[in-house]
């Protein structure tokens, strides 16, 4: 592979990975038809407001107010900035338009996306506006773009700002927001609504718009007297790297390959060109599939070189369960003994993925603790330890 090539590759990789973790977004809150019973003094609760004659003028904190008191006795606990998620889109459908595959190769789903999130004050007035960027993005179509956080963040500031404006003394009834719905939340989703297969686009935007749940916190007043409300931030955009990605991929693409090695962020060099380079060690091996002699070969190698006995750290963190097969190859690729004769060395950056509850804490747990035994280990060959910090300063 060319250094063209290979910068080519490093980019398409940035840009697939900058607009997954900018257009990241969890599910809906569940609905909670009755408000659950506190635990430890503190109330979390998420309700579809009832429909109820006059419904129009009363606002969401009204009727948080009814749900909270009804399960503490009527004890009045503070109640934090209530979130009222506007928009409700099925997961599926919007899976549907991105794979532009009707029907096919989509896997069913129950759970719901927001479109926007609006945050009420206590006292029913205007906190706050986020827009989704899922929905911002399938509605702007800028691609993957390097200037769409900018763009987002420019054009949600607006909205923000103009209904700050606009809504300033106001109280937030179920009518008010209504028409912030019809406003901001329509116009993100009628794209999606009119391009699924079995056509009702209108019944479909009025359907999704209808529905809003509203999500708030309470607590217990403390003994001092402090009936501060609680703190309670919610947001739709779970990015963690999204910027940071963002900049790492306009500081590479404007300077050329060899440039990135020599400059701040030889790790993160290091770590994108794994598996471009001709060496054997930054080959690709499919542990899973493929049955032939060249890959079961292949395989058997992998595991006896990394998996064997002097690879295997000497240290382990204090558990009756041992580590699994492949948290163990885990270990041993990141800390593993001699790693510098080893046909795939030790990495100073490695990515581990998994959804929660498959063991990455664990698997770290295990690398602190190879870690500490081999520090103990390389101070054991000093006559006095303090030596060791000598020879490293």
């Amino acid at each position: 592979m060319t250094p063209a090539e290979k910068k080519q590759a490093i980019g398409d990789a940035l840009d697939y990975w900058y607009l997954l973790d900018f257009l990241s977004q969890g599910d809906q809150p569940e609905e909670k038809k009755d408000p659950p019973r506190p635990r430890k003094g503190m109330l979390d609760d998420c309700f579809v407001p009832k429909g109820r004659d006059g419904q129009d003028f009363q606002s969401p904190f009204e009727e948080a107010r009814e749900r909270a008191d009804s399960v503490t006795n009527g004890e009045n606990w503070p109640i934090s900035t209530i979130y009222c998620h506007l928009g409700s889109v099925p997961r599926e459908a919007v899976m549907t338009y991105l794979a532009e595959k009707p029907g096919n190769e989509i896997e069913k789903e129950d759970e719901c996306m927001t479109v926007a999130l609006l945050g009420v004050s206590p006292d029913g007035q205007f906190v706050s506006f986020e827009l989704s960027s899922l929905f911002w993005w399938l509605k702007r179509n800028v691609g993957n773009s390097l200037n769409a956080i900018g763009s987002f963040d420019k054009e949600q500031n607006d909205i923000c700002k103009k209904l700050n404006q606009e809504l300033v003394g106001t109280k937030l009834t179920y009518g008010v927001i209504r028409g912030i719905v019809n406003r901001c939340v329509q116009p993100m989703i009628e794209g999606i609504a009119g391009c699924l297969p079995d056509g009702g686009g209108a019944e479909r935007i009025s359907e999704w718009c209808s529905r809003l749940l509203v999500e708030y916190r309470a607590m217990k007043p403390t003994d001092n007297g402090d009936d501060a409300c609680p703190t309670f931030d919610q947001s739709l955009c779970h990015s963690f790297f999204a910027k940071d990605i963002s900049r790492i991929n306009e500081q590479y693409k404007s300077g050329s390959f060899g440039d990135l090695d020599k400059g701040p962020l030889p790790l993160v060099a290091a770590y994108l060109k794994g598996g471009l380079g001709e060496d054997p060690a930054c080959e690709k091996i499919d542990l899973l599939g493929g049955e032939d002699d060249d890959d079961l070969t292949a395989r058997a190698n992998f595991f006896s070189e990394v998996l064997g006995a002097g690879t295997t750290p000497i240290g382990r963190w204090p558990s009756k369960y041992s580590l699994s097969l492949m948290q163990q190859v885990a270990v041993n690729l990141a800390v593993g003994r001699g790693s510098s004769t080893r046909k795939y060395p030790a990495n100073d950056v490695m990515s581990v993925n998994g959804p929660p509850g498959t063991g990455k804490t664990t698997l770290l747990k295990d690398i602190v603790a190879a870690n500490v035994v081999e520090k103990a280990r390389l101070l054991c060959e000093y006559d006095k330890p303090d030596d060791a910090s000598k020879r490293w300063n």
